[in-house]
């Protein structure tokens, strides 16, 4: 936006190349229909190298995990893939369309070209919005599920893991499915670490040890699956439904660690310490270019963003390591890459050289 104008983010020659790929022109003519292009082909052909390298490539590894040059733009980003295709190559001529399209529609009430709107009659425009906000629950989002729970008490079952799913039919002849679930003792097993058709167990849901075979059916009509999909992909491929598991053997799932460090006030340094703000940090967090040679992908200001989780006078810290461009973060030690993540904030000019170690508070 306008920050990125005013301050040294972007060189001359690349904000000029910018506002020219902005207009369409110079800018290279997109793939053929139905050819698809990356996030990082699209943005380099139109907005250039630094908004790539600076801006874009940030926010596609510290939000997506992903590598942007795999990346889909037109599933990643499609609104401006519209706007260059509506715009005649030209993402400004796009823009400028939507939004004369938007204001014809308030005006009509939502009527497109052709259709009739009645005399006299005023179209109600929509209530003005302050925009997106960043909010949760105060107790954590372990809140929605237990309310949930609690709301429909002994349907739902616990402790039980999904081993096998086969089509079946109903007396009335309607196709159903018959889930059938092995019980888990509260000692675990040796897949206890694995989420697959697992409801969340808790300590009223584990079962005696001893009837961790024990077999539960369940007939259901309808089956929705909320695992991740190579646990989904399992227990299809156990049941004989190949068809149905082989894409989803395909979803990749980077590997992304989470390091939350505490630090005193005081550690933050003076060009980022706000001081009238309890917990020194104002907004929401940095991502990290790459050519930083930063390891963090980004940071998010968790003291600030949520309120109560974090002492008087102390700073939590959200960041995040990983991505496709990074899979050895799955094997690191743990209170290493806290280590490194430290250096990469005082590197960063978040944390100032010289301030204490935090304390990490998980990894």
């Amino acid at each position: 936006g306008s920050y990125a104008l005013k301050s040294d983010l972007l060189s001359t020659q690349g904000l000029l190349r910018a506002i020219r790929g902005v207009t369409g022109f110079g800018v290279s003519p997109a793939p053929p229909k139905g050819q698809e292009e990356s996030v990082e082909g699209f943005v380099r052909r139109t907005l250039g190298d630094e908004i790539f390298e600076r801006l874009v490539e940030p926010f596609c590894s510290g939000v997506y995990a992903g590598d942007p040059s795999k990346l889909s733009m037109r599933a990643a980003f499609g609104k401006l893939v519209e706007f260059e295709e509506t715009g005649d190559g030209s993402l400004l001529r796009g823009v400028f369309r939507y939004v004369m399209n938007k204001r014809r529609e308030r005006r009509t009430g939502g009527a497109k070209d052709g259709d009739t709107v009645p005399l006299n009659e005023t179209a109600k425009a929509p209530k003005s919005s302050s925009g997106p906000t960043v909010s949760s629950f105060e107790g954590g989002i372990e809140i929605l599920p237990k309310a949930i729970a609690q709301k429909l008490g002994d349907r739902v079952r616990l402790g039980l893991r999904l081993v096998r799913i086969d089509p079946t039919q109903l007396a009335d002849g309607t196709t159903a499915y018959r889930l059938s679930y092995r019980r888990m003792s509260h000692q675990g097993d040796d897949d206890s670490s694995r989420t697959a058709g697992a409801v969340p167990r808790t300590a009223e849901g584990d079962v005696a040890a001893g009837d961790e075979d024990a077999v539960v059916e369940v007939v259901a009509k309808k089956v929705v699956l909320t695992t991740p999909a190579f646990d989904a992909a399992d227990i299809l491929s156990r049941s004989g439904l190949v068809a149905a598991a082989n894409p989803l053997k395909e979803v990749d799932y980077p590997p992304v660690a989470l390091v939350v460090l505490s630090y005193d006030v005081d550690s933050i340094s003076a060009i980022h310490r706000v001081s009238h703000v309890a917990h020194g940090l104002s907004g929401f967090g940095q991502l990290h270019p790459r050519p930083e040679g930063l390891r963090t992908l980004g940071t998010i200001y968790g003291s600030t963003l949520f309120p109560n989780r974090s002492p008087v006078a102390r700073t939590t810290l959200l960041n995040f390591v990983g991505g496709s461009t990074d899979r050895a973060v799955g094997s690191a030690d743990p209170m290493a890459l806290a280590m490194e993540v430290d250096l990469d904030l005082k590197k960063s000019g978040l944390i100032r050289e010289g301030a204490a170690k935090p304390e990490v508070l998980g990894v």
